[in-house]
């Protein structure tokens, strides 16, 4: 089911421009069928962050937290990421900041930080797809907790001629902010319910993801492939 998905979906779900698209996407305890992200601005800002992409693929798990707070918060004090991330000032500094500044990750500008140059590329709109043949419980279920990691979370379902359970779907998707999408007996794919923005006290995970995202387009067999292709929204 979701071979035909990747090859329709760019053209309903991701805005005019560059974007990249991944399978399977591992975040924490989830896979996430299907992922998008639009980048704007990659044509412009992907060679200048080639640099960068082995020094993001090192970082850990907390490393990525750290960082994904500063690109998230544009600027950001030692002091208030301090409270963010309930480390200490001194080892926030010791073991995060300085080291990042050191390979460029960050700049310091007195007492404030921010991303270096990489942080440009940074994805306009992340939208997270779940693929189910006829288990569309488990699909919203899933699709709720994809908001946390994308602006738009989507599932995809063959198209339903029970009318009474098509209406239960529609209405549980609205309900839960997730978009809906029919795939036809032709194969063709229509949006039948539009996805409601995550918030950003939701979308909570989608900076980190983002880290990831862009060390792992840069890698020659790396999972999210950069797409140059105009498509129409």
């Amino acid at each position: 089911m979701i071979a035909p998905l990747t090859e329709s979906l760019p053209g309903l779900l991701v805005p005019e421009g560059p974007y990249a698209v991944a399978c399977e996407v591992p975040d924490g305890s989830r896979v996430v069928d299907i992922m998008y992200a639009s980048l704007p601005r990659a044509e412009a800002n992907m060679t200048d962050i080639a640099p960068f992409a082995d020094r993001l693929s090192r970082l850990s798990v907390a490393q990525t937290m750290v960082l994904a707070l500063v690109w998230r918060e544009g600027r950001v004090s030692t002091h208030r990421l301090s409270g963010m991330t309930y480390l200490q000032p001194d080892r926030l500094e010791s073991e995060y900041l300085k080291p990042f500044e050191r390979s460029g990750l960050v700049l310091r500008d007195q007492r404030s930080w921010s991303v270096g140059a990489w942080g440009e590329a940074r994805p306009a709109q992340l939208v997270a797809v779940e693929a189910k043949l006829a288990d569309w419980r488990e699909a919203l279920a899933q699709g709720q907790n994809n908001r946390t990691r994308a602006d738009l979370s989507y599932i995809a379902l063959p198209e339903v001629d029970d009318g009474r359970k098509r209406a239960q779907i529609r209405r549980g998707a609205q309900q839960l902010g997730v978009g809906v999408i029919e795939l036809q007996s032709g194969g063709e794919t229509m949006i039948v319910v539009k996805a409601k923005r995550a918030p950003a006290h939701v979308c909570r995970q989608k900076w980190q993801l983002s880290v990831r995202l862009l060390a792992d387009a840069l890698k020659a067999n790396g999972r999210w492939v950069l797409c140059n292709r105009t498509m129409s929204a």
